[in-house]
């Protein structure tokens, strides 16, 4: 026993920081002209797998296709634009990673050919099957774009940690998304000046802090479109928009789909919550 308590002593199993992986959304689709030139946005992993060739997305000016039956993971916040010209089916796998900064942003990755196909092909068909939304499904999901994520080299996950402001201001505006935003507030709140603070947040994040709050609003309304019954006018007043004619128009072209088609199409594909 004073052995074993002497080997698992040496044993530090804390880590310096706590790792999360949150499931966002997943899905089977069918790409058709709704996916093209929408403009791919959020602080969460992407995972891909297309069954044929037709769709990609822009990197610096040039087109990228996807492979067919080949894995993929794009960055959080990666703003890229996407393309589509013929008809493919993807399966899709969104997922925030917590306790951890991707050092590279606007890229695409390829994963390995020996990366194992067969529960990919399990997922989509459990998915189709309606069982998406079901606690072994969303776990099944998870594993897929941990493995996926565990190909990467270490040197992309040593970014340095988000300026506290910054992740200060994030998480108010994502708590916040139903009331007005005001940058002079935001600046107040951080203790900098309105200039200082709009240019700190791009350099950390990319974006302007209030192009953060549409992308943050907009991906909310559509993950309460795949899965919630509440009427668009409602969802449109819970993420800040009060007008729904001006929230539809930009919502299809971000989403390349009026949010009424949208919320139907996805939810003939059996997309999880």
């Amino acid at each position: 026993m004073n052995n074993i308590s002497e080997f698992m002593n040496k044993i530090d199993i804390r880590s310096s920081s706590d790792l999360n992986l949150l499931l966002e959304s997943m899905g089977v689709v069918t790409l058709g002209s709704f996916w093209d030139r929408i403009t791919l946005s959020g602080d969460y992993w992407r995972f891909y797998f297309h069954n044929a060739p037709g769709a990609g997305v822009i990197v610096n000016g040039r087109k990228k296709s996807f492979l067919a039956n080949r894995c993929y993971l794009l960055p959080p916040s990666c703003n890229l634009e996407s393309f589509c010209n013929a008809s493919a089916e993807q399966l899709f796998i969104h997922a925030e990673l917590r306790g951890c900064r991707a050092a590279f942003a606007g890229e695409i990755i390829l994963l390995p050919e020996e990366f194992d196909l067969e529960p990919i092909k399990q997922l989509r068909d459990r998915i189709l099957a309606g069982k998406a939304g079901t606690p072994a499904v969303r776990l099944a999901a998870l594993s897929i774009i941990s493995q996926a994520l565990a190909y990467l080299p270490e040197t992309i996950f040593t970014a340095p940690a988000m300026d506290s402001r910054i992740t200060m201001l994030r998480d108010y505006i994502n708590t916040h998304l139903e009331e007005d935003i005001a940058l002079d507030f935001l600046a107040k709140r951080c203790g900098m000046s309105r200039e200082a603070m709009i240019r700190l947040f791009k350099d950390e994040c990319g974006i302007t802090p209030y192009q953060y709050l549409l992308q943050q609003r907009y991906n909310c309304a559509a993950r309460l479109l795949k899965n919630s019954n509440l009427p668009i006018e409602n969802i449109c007043d819970s993420v800040g928009f009060k007008d729904r004619f001006h929230f539809s128009r930009q919502f299809k072209k971000l989403f390349g789909m009026p949010p009424a088609a949208y919320r139907s199409y996805y939810r003939r594909d059996f997309t999880a919550n």
